[in-house]
C-alpha cells in the first residue's frame, strides 16, 4: 500500500476475501500504522486472521537498519516464517 491515509479498503476487503489471511509489514512501530489501519477495515467488512509484523512497542535494539529487521523477524525469512505459520493455523 503506498498510503495509510486514504485507505484503499476495497484492496484490502479483496485481499482479506481471497487468501483468509492478512500479514502487514511495517519498518516501524506496530502501532498506530498501516497494520491498524488494515485491521479496522478487515475486522468490519471481511474478518480474517491477521498478523502485524513491525517494531514492538518496547526499546529497540540499536544497531544497523537490516540487522534491527533480522532481529524483529522484518528480513524476508522472517516474513516467509510468519506466513508458513499462519497458514499451518488455519489449516487446522
Amino acid at each position: 500500500m503506498h498510503t495509510i491515509k486514504p485507505i484503499d479498503s476495497d484492496t484490502v476487503i479483496n485481499a482479506a476475501r481471497l487468501t483468509g489471511n492478512i500479514i502487514t509489514v511495517e519498518e516501524h512501530s506496530i502501532f498506530g500504522g498501516l497494520g491498524g489501519a488494515v485491521a479496522e477495515v478487515v475486522s468490519q467488512e471481511a474478518p480474517v486472521r491477521m498478523k502485524i509484523l513491525g517494531i514492538p512497542d518496547e526499546d529497540a535494539i540499536n544497531a544497523k537498519p537490516l540487522e534491527i529487521f533480522e532481529y524483529y523477524g522484518l528480513s524476508a525469512k522472517g516474513i516467509a516464517s510468519s506466513a508458513k505459520k499462519m497458514l499451518g493455523k488455519s489449516r487446522g
